[in-house]
C-alpha cells in the first residue's frame, strides 16, 4: 500500500487479511522478492520521494534493514542474483539503465539499457518504453535478452509504451502500450531466447498491465479498468470492465489477482481474482491506499 506503508497479508481461498508488514521508510512499495524467509521491497520513491529497499523478516514480521538508495534512481521491479538486486530503474528526472544493488554490501551499480527501463524479469528479459526525459515517446520500446553477465545479447524493437511483460511456454508475451490519445496497444508475441517477433495484435485501448498463464491465457488491462482475455494465438476471448481503475495484474496457478481503485483517491481497494470463467472480489481497504501489485508468498 502506498499510503500506508504497508503489505497486506491475506489468503486467497478464505479472502482474509490476517495481517500486515511495514515497509520501512522509502516511498512507494513497488515489488516483493521472497528468498527463504526475508522480503525484498522495492520502494521506488516515484519522482519526489525517497527510493530504498527494505529486508523483512517474515518468520519475525520486523524489518532487518532498509538500505538507502541514490534520489536520481526510482526501481520498478527487480531479480535477485546471489546477493546482487537488479532492477528495471525508471529515473527521477530520466534513465537508460538498469540499477544494481549488493544487498551485503550496499554498493550500487549500473548497467546501460535503453531510455526508460521499466520491466525486468527472470530469464533475463528486461524491457524499456522509449520515452525521453521530456515524457515525449522519440523512440521505439525494446525487449532486450540478457546474458548472466547482464550484457545483452539480442532484442526486439517495438512500437513505442511499454505496458507488461510475461513468459508462457516458448514465447515471451509483451505489451506496447502505445501514446494515449495517439495510438493504441499491439500486444507481441516472441520467440524465447531468440525474441523474433511472431504475431501481433493491435488493441485500440493503452493496456499498462498483462500476465499469462503456462495454458497460454493471458488477462490484459487499461488504466481505465477494463480487461482484456486472450489467448497466444493472438485471439480476444472476452472483455469486461472492473473498478474505476486498474493497477497490476498478476497470475499464480490459473488464477489472475487484479488490483482495483488504487492510486485514483476513488476507492475503496479490491483485489479481484479471476480464473476461468468465475470473478471474486476482496476488499482490501475501504478508502483508497494506494493498492498495487499481488504477490504469492511463502509464509514460515
Amino acid at each position: 500500500m502506498q499510503e500506508s506503508k504497508q503489505i497486506h497479508l491475506m489468503d486467497p481461498q478464505t479472502g482474509a487479511v490476517w495481517g500486515s508488514l511495514p515497509t520501512g521508510q522509502g516511498d512507494i512499495p513497488n515489488h516483493l522478492i521472497q528468498k527463504g524467509d526475508t522480503l525484498l521491497v522495492i520502494n521506488s520513491g516515484g519522482f519526489t520521494g525517497s527510493p530504498s529497499i527494505t529486508l523483512i523478516s517474515l518468520r519475525e514480521e520486523r524489518i532487518m534493514e532498509e538500505i538507502p538508495l541514490p534520489s536520481w534512481s526510482n526501481p520498478l521491479q527487480g531479480i535477485l542474483r546471489d546477493s546482487l538486486l537488479v532492477m528495471s530503474d525508471f529515473g527521477r528526472a530520466y534513465s537508460e539503465h538498469l540499477t544494481i544493488l549488493n544487498i551485503r554490501t550496499g554498493e550500487v551499480d549500473t548497467i546501460p539499457l535503453a531510455p526508460r527501463p521499466i520491466n525486468i524479469m527472470e530469464g533475463t528479459i528486461a524491457t524499456a518504453n522509449g520515452m525521453d526525459e521530456n515524457y515525449d515517446y522519440p523512440y521505439p520500446s525494446r525487449v532486450f535478452l540478457l546474458d548472466g553477465n547482464l550484457h545483452k545479447v539480442d532484442s526486439a524493437i517495438l512500437q513505442s509504451g511499454m505496458g507488461g511483460l510475461d513468459r508462457t511456454g516458448d514465447y515471451v508475451m509483451v505489451v506496447s502500450s502505445g501514446v494515449p490519445g495517439q495510438t493504441g496497444s499491439i500486444l507481441y508475441r516472441l520467440t524465447f531466447p531468440s525474441l523474433e517477433k511472431v504475431d501481433s495484435l493491435p488493441i485500440d485501448d493503452n493496456i499498462y498491465s498483462i500476465a499469462f498463464s503456462d495454458d497460454g491465457v493471458g488477462l490484459l488491462g487499461d488504466f481505465f479498468g477494463k480487461l482484456y482475455i486472450v489467448d497466444t494465438g493472438m485471439r480476444i476471448l472476452d472483455t469486461m470492465r472492473v473498478g474505476s481503475t486498474l493497477n497490476c495484474i498478476t497470475e499464480e496457478d490459473g488464477t489472475f489477482y487484479v488490483s482495483i481503485n488504487g492510486y485514483s483517491g476513488s476507492g475503496p481497494n479490491y483485489l479481484l481474482m479471476v480464473k476461468g470463467n468465475t470473478v471474486d472480489s476482496i476488499q482490501i481497504s475501504p478508502s483508497d491506499e494506494g493498492i498495487y501489485c499481488a504477490f504469492s508468498l511463502s509464509i514460515p
